[in-house]
């Protein structure tokens, strides 16, 4: 007689046993999908963006050689100071 009972409350222990277990399931599985999100998405694309930056970066660098070489080998003096040492 105490499981016909129990049957008929409604929201009893058994429904908030029931309703913890739909959360903890629901948690775990938002974990997995954001561990699997965070490693098959996130990651590779923060390293493909991290490796552009790198290409970025070499090639401002070799952009400021060049510049450096080219001015050097030039020896580009501003057109007021030229016009100084002429007079």
């Amino acid at each position: 007689s105490t499981g016909q009972a129990s049957d008929g409350i409604e929201g009893g222990e058994e429904g908030v046993v029931a309703a913890t277990i739909a959360s903890l399931a629901t948690a775990v599985l938002s974990t997995l999908y954001g561990v699997l999100s965070a490693h098959l998405v996130f990651l590779p694309l923060a390293m493909a963006i991290d490796r552009q930056g790198e290409h970025e970066e070499q090639a401002r660098d070799r952009l400021v050689e060049w510049l450096t070489l080219h001015l050097s080998l030039n020896d580009i003096r501003p057109a007021a100071a030229t016009q100084r040492e002429a007079a």
